[in-house]
């Protein structure tokens, strides 16, 4: 998580400094992890519910995916009802952190299309970057796992991944992978080495952007 809020703060400075839009560029970041958010859930509940009958027989895949469900409900009713309002408890912190989100939110006040187009990339990008890319690594590896299985938890764990709980989710990711995969059998030991292979990949991948950033610093 704390990566995530580096890099995003790297992205609000860059296109703040390019656009001189530092309010706008802090709105379409937020609004970008809030979409990016949005449609893994969405995928997460389309998946369980093709995948209806393994979710129903496992009792940690049913609890999982009735809070997302309640979780998602709740994100759009959330933000359908307090648009243009200013959210009150007794937790001040609580408060400022509501009232800023919804702040954001209200900059698109108008541009729904822009925001349904947003999670519809969203689902792009999950189908492909996350999901396929993942099982790339499954086939390579020789790891056999049914194509309604894989997509009824990668999804499911790529939101428990991004729990601010530790820095760049370093453990829970694994555990993740062990623990869902472990539904359908799947041996710890080759689950936890795709984890680690996406890992290392992604971490080469993002250090082929240092050249951009030096470059960039420099200009």
């Amino acid at each position: 998580m704390p990566s995530f809020i580096g890099g995003d703060s790297y992205k609000i400075y860059r296109i703040g400094k390019l656009s001189d839009k530092y309010k706008e560029a802090a709105s379409s970041v937020v609004m970008d992890r809030l979409t990016g958010f949005l449609g893994g859930m969405f995928l997460v509940f389309i998946f369980s519910v093709l995948n209806w009958k393994i979710v129903l027989d496992n009792k940690i895949l049913l609890a999982l995916n009735l809070i997302n469900i309640i979780l998602l409900l709740s994100i759009l009713v959330f933000i359908k009802f307090f648009t243009h309002k200013e959210i009150s408890t007794p937790i001040k912190k609580v408060n400022e952190i509501f009232n800023r989100l919804m702040r954001e939110v209200n900059r698109y006040n108008g541009e729904s299309k822009t925001i349904w187009k947003a999670i519809g990339l969203s689902f792009f990008f999950n189908l492909t970057g996350l999901a396929l890319a993942n099982y790339i690594l499954f086939w390579s590896l020789g790891i056999s796992v049914g194509v309604l299985d894989y997509l009824s938890v990668i999804f499911l764990i790529s939101i428990v991944s991004s729990l601010p709980v530790s820095i760049n989710n370093i453990g829970i990711k694994e555990w993740a992978y062990i623990t869902f995969f472990g539904f359908f059998g799947l041996n710890p030991a080759a689950v936890i080495s795709v984890a680690i292979l996406s890992r290392i990949i992604q971490m080469l991948l993002s250090f082929l952007a240092v050249g951009f950033y030096l470059r960039n610093k420099k200009a």
